[in-house]
């Protein structure tokens, strides 16, 4: 028998799906610096150094800038995407948030910032001023008004991240005279790491110029600004129960599909580089597609999506039969 309430869910996702805006996201390796018990990727040190071809993202980010019902809103992330400068692949990154910011793309790039204070850290950071330095301007207006930066850079502050303050730390004072959007992360189970970040992070901005503007993020965040140049704010996630994180007693266990949703609605589009692109990030049963062929070959953008969209239908006939 079939999970009628199941087939209703996907069949609401779907209706969902085709309607609403999508944003892209790639998780360009499966190798971390980071073994995290609560990764949903299961990235670690053991993974293989292999990463997303940048001309295949670069060319699905073209495909998509065709498309009405692209966000225009990118993510890059892992695993860890800077851990290719430790590799020998030192225009990688640059490579991408080049050609999404010279596209006009809101560009966001997920680090674990265990990258800050290695001996290649310093490369990053030359990378990060050249590409903000193409994009100037004060966090706000003389009218006093937000002026958000083309790029945000994602940090994590939790438990399961050695070092997390100290590194997410050493970024922001290292990117003080850009204009760049920091956001800063962490689960509702690790608040207090969170509390000990800010009281670390005003010792160090006693010389320089703190404010808050009259906003707050969605979840009542206060949004704050420093040296009228970067935009901080903070947020908190669930722990949910897919990777590794299944083995953890306070990870919230999933069964159905949960839809990842960012902005306005968009609805997330992620590629791995295991070759597949699923619809959400972080947990529950996936609804997925292939993006690379077993020949090496890439699947357009538009099949993928149509793809997509006949898999949320099928999927409650081909894997949740009674």
């Amino acid at each position: 028998m079939i999970d009628k309430e199941y087939i209703q869910t996907l069949f609401n996702a779907g209706k969902l799906y085709r309607c609403l805006p999508y944003a892209l996201i790639f998780k360009t390796t499966h190798y971390c610096y980071y073994k995290c018990g609560h990764c949903c990727e299961n990235a670690g040190p053991h993974r293989e150094r292999r990463y997303i071809n940048a001309d295949i993202i670069c060319d699905y980010i073209s495909q998509a800038i065709q498309q009405p019902s692209f966000s225009r809103d990118v993510i890059f992330t892992g695993g860890e995407v800077f851990s290719s400068y430790k590799f020998g692949y030192e225009k990688y990154v640059s490579r991408l948030l080049t050609f999404s910011l010279d596209n006009g793309l809101s560009t966001d790039i997920k680090t674990n910032a265990g990258w800050a204070n290695t001996n290649w850290g310093g490369e990053i950071f030359n990378d990060l001023h050249n590409i903000l330095a193409k994009y100037p301007g004060d966090a706000l207006s003389d009218g006093g008004r937000l002026n958000a930066p083309k790029l945000q850079i994602s940090l994590s502050v939790d438990r399961f991240h050695s070092n997390c303050i100290q590194n997410n730390i050493r970024i922001i004072m290292g990117l003080l005279n850009s204009h760049v959007c920091i956001h800063v992360s962490s689960l509702n189970t690790d608040i207090d790491y969170t509390d000990n970040f800010n009281k670390e992070l005003n010792k160090v901005l006693r010389s320089a110029h703190v404010g808050y503007i009259d906003a707050f993020t969605s979840q009542g965040q206060p949004i704050k600004i420093i040296n009228n140049k970067i935009v901080l704010y903070s947020s908190y996630g669930t722990l949910f129960s897919h990777g590794r994180a299944s083995d953890l007693s306070d990870a919230l266990k999933v069964d159905l599909p949960q839809y990842k949703f960012v902005g306005d609605g968009n609805v997330l589009v992620a590629f791995d580089n295991a070759g597949m692109v699923s619809l959400g990030e972080n947990s529950g049963h996936k609804i997925a597609t292939r993006w690379q062929k077993s020949d090496g070959g890439v699947v357009p953008l538009n099949t993928i999506r149509k793809n997509l969209y006949r898999n949320i239908l099928l999927d409650p006939f081909t894997t949740h039969t009674k």
